[in-house]
């Protein structure tokens, strides 16, 4: 199926392939021409409206300097609730040997928000505190 494309700054006409679309999915009418853009609101494309993604940077901070950072991690990424990822981790040195894992968390965006992950995040042997840095959607 192809839909008509018109500019009426260039007086352009061009065709664009609608692979996906299908005429028994909704009625469409062939139209000669249109002055007003061409509005279709039971139109439904497969897979291009989700919902949305956010990215939160979390700060964990371990019960003491001697935790093993490594096993930690892997204890956080097991921990995350269903829908959730780790899109990396970063370190940082806060003070006197205690160094805080930076983990960047992709959740999505509903109700709730990170609070899934913060509270897997805390339920974690070998961690003090979990608080959120950053978020941004994605």
């Amino acid at each position: 199926m192809c839909l008509l494309w018109h500019q009426h700054l260039r007086d352009e006409c061009r065709l664009v392939q609608m692979p996906g679309l299908r005429t028994a999915d909704l009625p469409l009418c062939e139209m000669s021409q249109t002055e007003q853009p061409l509005r279709v609101p039971g139109l439904r494309v497969q897979g291009a409206v989700s919902m949305g993604k956010v990215a939160a940077k979390m700060k964990i901070m371990p019960e003491s300097p001697d935790i093993d950072l490594d096993d930690l991690q892997e204890r956080l990424e097991a921990s995350l609730p269903e829908g959730a990822k780790i899109n990396g981790f970063e370190r940082d040195e806060v003070a006197f040997g205690l160094v805080a894992l930076l983990p960047t968390v992709i959740v999505p965006d509903d109700a709730g928000g990170t609070e899934a992950a913060e509270e897997s995040f805390s339920d974690v042997d070998g961690v003090e505190s979990v608080s959120v840095e950053n978020v941004g959607r994605i």
